[in-house]
């Protein structure tokens, strides 16, 4: 569990500089394109998710419910990522 560790501290990292160091704040730029370190910590996220999946699956030992939480949380950054494309396209 130290890559869960890392992977947490990481994350938590990155989010804070990116939100309220770097900015713009979250929360009054909602709906406007992502800046490429929101773009990174996205990015560092979901690959830790789909890593934590795919150990769960392999190595097994998980609950259902996890498994859930894990898809569940697989999804959204996904479409993060395609939708600027998918509108683009449009």
């Amino acid at each position: 569990r130290i890559v869960c560790i890392l992977h947490g501290v990481l994350i938590c990292g990155l989010a804070t500089v990116s939100n309220l160091v770097v900015g713009p704040w979250a929360y009054s730029s909602v709906g406007e394109p992502n800046t490429v370190l929101q773009t990174v910590t996205l990015e560092i996220s979901w690959g830790y998710f789909v890593f934590d999946i795919m150990w769960c699956l392999v190595v097994g030992g998980e609950a259902g419910m996890m498994i859930a939480h894990h898809v569940a949380q697989v999804h959204p950054p996904y479409f993060s990522f395609a939708l600027p494309s998918l509108l683009e396209a449009s």
